[in-house]
């Protein structure tokens, strides 16, 4: 695996694991988009319902129409918002660059 925010070298020689989903690069904005829809849909507490013998409370906010705005954009965000799929009406990207 290759990633330059991480210090591989030293990780191994700590013990520690890293782990990542380089073989299959839109994995990542999947699971970006798997995150958002389940808030937005209350699926963690719906779940905890259920599980505890109730049932579904609500069920979260509509995304039609809705607009998106993330803050640093990167690779992950430029293919997410490309592919989001309808959800949203609109997708704002805020991107900035550190000075050098």
């Amino acid at each position: 695996m290759r990633n330059l925010a991480i210090d591989m070298e030293y990780a191994k020689e700590n013990g520690i694991l890293v782990c990542g989903t380089d073989m299959v690069p839109h994995s990542t904005y999947e699971h970006t988009w798997a995150l958002i829809l389940a808030l937005a849909k209350n699926i963690p507490e719906d779940n905890a319902l259920l599980h505890s013998g109730g049932w579904q409370a609500n069920s979260g906010i509509g995304l039609k129409g809705k607009t998106l705005g993330v803050l640093g954009l990167g690779k992950t965000w430029q293919r997410s918002c490309a592919n989001r799929t309808g959800f949203w009406h609109e997708c704002d990207c805020l991107e900035s660059k550190p000075q050098r």
